[in-house]
């Protein structure tokens, strides 16, 4: 059965380039939305000139873990303020939380374990939360300083990921099959 969160996808980035050399695992994670946040994501894939959803919340997230605001994502943010000051709506965006969007972000594995890496470090609940949340740093012009201390953490607590392996229930001794009395071998 397949976790709710987030399933290995079938794809690859070698075969999609038309290379089946090195094939690499993708992985999509399912992301939920509120309105609001996707009218977010939105205004900077289209400011930034991005061609989805899925690569706007990526590069957001690893806007993020940088530590620092690239001169570039500081441009497209300004850019991207200016407009939405000059072409708001006039009526309010649905703020609704029962009314929420999904959106499916790819990932590949070196950037899962980035991910996982900040999630365990910084206690987060599931590798979505994470993404949602390193998405909205990356949105404001300034990073938090809780956020750079748990980035200095990661950096310091560097454990090599060691596989957890669980014992096995011992299998019952193999007994010999019943058989009639009269039948000796």
């Amino acid at each position: 059965m397949l976790a709710a969160s987030s399933f290995v996808a079938f794809g690859t980035r070698a075969a999609r380039k038309g290379n089946y050399m090195t094939p690499e695992k993708v992985e999509r994670i399912h992301i939920t939305l509120s309105p609001i946040e996707l009218a977010h994501i939105d205004d900077y894939r289209f400011t930034a000139r991005l061609e989805s959803r899925s690569e706007a919340m990526r590069q957001l997230a690893f806007v993020a873990l940088e530590g620092k605001l690239p001169k570039e994502h500081l441009d497209v943010l300004h850019r991207m303020k200016s407009t939405i000051q000059q072409y708001s709506p006039d009526e309010p965006v649905n703020e609704s939380p029962s009314r929420t969007e999904r959106i499916h972000v790819t990932f590949y594995q070196a950037e899962l374990e980035q991910i996982d890496d900040y999630r365990f470090t910084a206690r987060f609940e599931s590798r979505s939360d994470t993404i949602r949340h390193l998405a909205s740093l990356a949105l404001n012009e300034t990073l938090s300083e809780k956020h750079l201390s748990i980035l200095e953490r990661m950096k310091t607590n560097r454990f090599p990921r060691v596989k957890i392996e669980f014992p096995t229930a011992p299998s019952a001794p193999r007994r010999r099959p019943l058989r009639p009395k009269g039948m000796e071998c």
